[in-house]
């Protein structure tokens, strides 16, 4: 019976140590109730993840033509980089920003090697941005927090 008792308690300090360290588990059972599967699920905490973005943002790459097309972050809060590293100075594209109900909340026609984009006036959701020059386009989601 002692057994029976320690073991449970260890067992419950394993789940709790699990999911205070990012770590969720759950289990399935069938009709009898022997457990049948185990599957663990990994979280980070905002905190870390926030500290994350501002150390180092992730980029997001795509080509467009010849030149690479590079954004950060996505998810955005207030403000959405655009970069396309090899555009010279005679050479622009247009960025084009939508809401969900295809209205334009953002345009610029000269879009540079460097663009910044202000997301904080607009309301959380989902956006559709592309990005065009000469005859090549690429259509991109971006998440506002």
């Amino acid at each position: 019976m002692n057994t029976i008792k320690l073991f449970s308690v260890l067992a419950l300090m394993s789940l709790v140590g699990l999911s205070l360290s990012g770590q969720t588990v759950y289990f399935g059972y069938d009709a009898a109730g022997n457990r049948i599967s185990r599957s663990i699920t990994l979280q980070k905490s905002t905190a870390q993840h926030e500290s994350e973005n501002q150390a180092e943002p992730q980029e997001f790459k795509d080509q467009l033509g010849t030149h690479e097309v590079l954004i950060y972050p996505n998810p955005v809060t207030s403000e959405l980089t655009v970069k396309i590293p090899l555009l010279d100075d005679n050479e622009y594209a247009t960025i084009s920003v939508f809401d969900q109900n295809g209205r334009l909340v953002y345009r610029n026609e000269r879009a540079t090697a460097l663009n910044v984009i202000g997301f904080s006036d607009l309301h959380a959701g989902v956006y559709y941005m592309k990005i065009m020059m000469k005859d090549r386009s690429v259509e991109w989601k971006v998440v506002k927090e």
